[in-house]
Order: structure tokens, then sequence, then C-alpha cells
């Protein structure tokens, strides 16, 4: 009997690759993987030229991760199931550009509480970014594309990932250098790409945007242990909480000039209004031009500043 017409039983919970009908193009296109919707099943999209590990472990990740519902094999020639990718529930991506900005504190706080109760699970996501976020119908973060993912404390050896170049953490960027390799990622790693993923949330921009394609002016950024502007984001709360995340990753936060400028306007505003002379002003003047130069937190010399003046035009009076 020919061994063909009778192939080997479907896994269980699977689909044969022949039976999705695939609207084409892909709507969505990575380095490694296409994401499709299929007209036959309107509420789920298939993952194609996935790894089984990714499967195995976005479904360990359970209510934080997008749901994965049925594998997808194909009949080889030799007359064995090959893995083709997985079927997954449909979310809504997470844009920056529609979210309202009364929104943007419930989403930060939905996109840590994902990966925290990631690591909780033990797995590491290794390509946390906005991009692999998505929403839920109650407009929760549920994290997607496990392709670099692995489960903490396995062999490093085993781990044969990538990673996306401009969400690197400085401490990962420095690894690269001595180990002339791309290591495994850790917990601190996926902790650096959620600050920059609340940052291009609040910003509506694509962190480091300027150099993310130049590798060598994003590696001699990233080796310094430079990153994004986090003045860009006027909430303080969401700010610090953004620095904190950042400071994980080994980066050198502080906050720009603008950002000091913008915090001392009231308080020039009010010498404007004393009219103050001349021979009053110019200490205040002379204080902020050395902060422009030496800033390190906007917020504290900001008040710093303030005291001063203050303190001299008062004695001056």
């Amino acid at each position: 009997m020919d061994s063909a017409a009778n192939p080997p039983p479907l896994p269980p919970n699977a689909f044969r690759f022949q039976d999705l009908e695939l609207e084409e193009p892909p709507f969505y296109a990575s380095g490694h993987s296409f994401l499709y919707k299929l007209r036959n099943h309107p509420s789920l999209i298939f993952k194609a030229r996935a790894h089984p590990l990714e499967y195995r472990l976005q479904l360990a990740a359970e209510a934080c991760a997008v749901l994965p519902r049925q594998e997808v094999f194909t009949l080889t020639k030799e007359n064995d199931w090959y893995f083709m990718g997985f079927t997954m529930d449909l979310a809504r991506p997470l844009d920056p550009l529609i979210v309202r900005p009364e929104q943007r504190q419930a989403i930060a706080d939905s996109m840590i509480n994902a990966v925290e109760t990631l690591h909780e699970k033990g797995i590491v996501h290794g390509d946390i970014k906005l991009e692999n976020m998505l929403l839920d119908e109650k407009g929760s973060v549920l994290l997607c594309d496990f392709a670099e993912a692995r489960v903490m404390g396995e062999d490093e050896d085993e781990w044969e990932g990538q990673t996306t170049w401009h969400y690197i953490s400085p401490a990962r960027r420095r690894k690269i250098e001595s180990l002339g390799s791309i290591p495994p990622p850790v917990p601190e790693d996926d902790m650096y790409g959620l600050g920059l993923s609340i940052w291009a949330l609040y910003t509506k921009r694509v962190p480091l945007e300027d150099i993310a394609l130049d590798d060598i002016a994003l590696g001699e950024v990233l080796l310094k242990g430079e990153t994004v502007d986090v003045s860009a984001v006027t909430d303080e709360p969401a700010r610090e909480r953004i620095k904190e995340l950042l400071r994980k990753g080994g980066a050198r936060v502080h906050e720009s000039a603008s950002l000091l400028n913008r915090l001392l306007v009231p308080f020039a505003t009010y010498l404007a209004q004393r009219q103050l002379r001349p021979s009053q002003q110019a200490p205040l003047e002379t204080f902020v031009k050395v902060l422009n130069f030496n800033i390190l937190d906007g917020s504290a010399l900001a008040f710093v500043a303030g005291s001063f003046a203050a303190t001299r035009i008062q004695s001056q009076r």
C-alpha cells in the first residue's frame, strides 16, 4: 500500500497548512516570519516560519501573551509532518499615534505588568518593544513575537536568537563588544526595552530614530551608556518610571537642558513681573548658564537655581 495515501496522524490541536485560506499578501513581515489573516478563520492570524519553541514559550506565557491556538503542519515528501507555524488570536496593535493622553498611564501600567508577569513565569522575552505589544478587547497589553525568548537559567549556548538593535540595552551591547557575539537576553534587557517602549508611547517617536539604521553610530552611543532623551516625556511620574527602567539596562540617564529651561519659565515670569533691575537679574542669568553646561537632573537643579536667585535678590533689596 502506498504510504503517501496513509499519512501519520496529525498532531492533536493542529491544522493542516493546506486547509488554511491565507489572505495574500501578509499584513506584517519581520526578518524571519510573516503574519497572515485567514479567510476561513477570521478571529485568528497565522504566523508562518515560526519555531516550535516560540509556540511553546508563548503558550507558557499564558495571560500576559497573545494566546496561541493551533500548531500548523504540512506533509513532506517523506510522509512526515513538518511544523510551519501556528495560529493565534487576533488582537489590536498598540499604536501610540491613536492612544489618547488620558489612556497612557493605564497602558503603561499594563505593559509593566505583562513583562513582570512573564519574568515571574521564568521566561525572558528578548525583544521587548512597542511593536511586540498588542491590546485585547479590554485594552490590556499582551506580548507577542517570542522568537527571541528563552527560559531563565537554561544553557546560554542553547539560545540562537537575534535582537532589535535600537532597542538593545547598553549593558548587552557592551557584552557583545566583549564576547564578539550576541549574548542571550536577561530580564534587565527586557526592562530596558520596556522603558524605551513607554518612552515611545508618550513621545510617539521611534527610540534613537536618527541613528536606528546606523550600526556604527548606534554602537558608539550604547557603549557610552547613552539612551533616549527622557526630558521629551513631560509627565513627571512617567518620566521617573522610564528613567528607572532604562537604568536597569545599564543606561546613563540624564535630562537635557531643554527641560531645565522649561522648568525655569515660571520663575523667569515672576522676575519679569517684578521688573527687577539688570543688576538683580545677573546672578540668576549667570547661574542658569552654568547649569545648562552641567545638567544632571533638571528638576533638582531648577529648584536650586530658583532658591539661589531668590535668596540673592532678597539680600540686595
